[in-house]
């Protein structure tokens, strides 16, 4: 998994309520791009998806990967608008 991009929402208080990550699942270190999908977690509880703990103020690579390894897949031109211009671009020619 090579993360592409990550979106970081605060909530009022200034903890980290929800985290997107855009990451292409085929890469091989090369341009790839073949399986991209975004992947959100949040600090709401969400039945077999990993979640970010309530309060959490700590951004890290670490969280950023597990959301990447853990959380729940969402639409990822919804959430990444124009990614595929901007990475798909000259590849495959």
């Amino acid at each position: 998994m090579k993360i592409l991009e990550a979106k970081i929402e605060y909530n009022e208080e200034g903890a980290i309520n929800r985290v997107t990550v855009l990451a292409d699942y085929a890469s091989t270190g090369e341009s790839c791009y073949s399986d991209v999908r975004a992947i959100s977690a949040d600090d709401k509880s969400s039945w077999g998806y990993g979640q970010i703990t309530k309060g959490c103020d700590q951004l890290s690579q670490e969280l950023i990967e597990n959301v990447g390894k853990y959380g729940q897949e969402v639409p990822s031109k919804d959430e990444f608008p124009g990614w595929t211009r901007k990475y798909k671009r000259g590849v495959g020619r």
